[in-house]
């Protein structure tokens, strides 16, 4: 019997103090309020708690705090340059510069699941038979022009002759007139 009381008395005190707890925190700043019911104290705020939250017993780790930043981590964390696909560079090719020049002069380098990275001229490259995100490298006169894994992109410029610029123009007039 003299057991059963003090734990009667713990679970009536047990409500009690849970309507203190609420009413000193209904009187409490709004900041106050997030670490009494986090169940800690302003001094413990640049500590983590996730971790004891869910019961694991690790050692605290401090949070990182604002801190000033060298010219060269603020350049590292600008975003990179867009790359563009295997599928833009292969159009590219087939499209831009089949005009201006022989597209035999193109290797595309793709992944072999067996053999590692495999070159093909790009007019033997069967687009249906080797998907598109295998293809890792693009090489112009041996020379790389597009690389997946550096983030290399340095495709070469070409000027399309003026005979083709000027037979353009003439064909879009001849249809404006008929």
């Amino acid at each position: 019997m003299e057991n059963q009381q003090p734990e009667q008395q713990e679970q009536q005190e047990q409500p009690q103090q849970q309507e203190r707890r609420i009413k000193s925190v209904l009187d409490q700043p709004l900041p106050e309020i997030n670490n009494q019911l986090s169940g800690s104290s302003g001094d413990e705020s640049e500590y983590s708690s996730s971790e004891e939250s869910r019961g694991n017993k690790k050692k605290r780790v401090p949070r990182k705090k604002n801190t000033v930043k060298s010219e060269n981590e603020v350049v590292l964390e600008e975003k990179k340059a867009r790359l563009p696909s295997a599928e833009e560079i292969y159009n590219r090719i087939k499209w831009d510069v089949s005009m201006v020049e022989n597209v035999d002069n193109f290797q595309i380098g793709y992944e072999d699941r067996f053999d590692g990275i495999k070159f093909v001229i790009f007019s033997e490259f069967e687009i249906g038979v080797i998907p598109l995100h295998r293809v890792k490298q693009f090489k112009h006169n041996e020379k790389l022009v597009w690389d997946r894994a550096s983030r290399l992109y340095d495709f070469p410029e070409f000027q399309q002759p003026e005979s083709s610029i000027n037979a353009a123009a003439e064909q879009q007039q001849q249809q404006v007139v008929v």
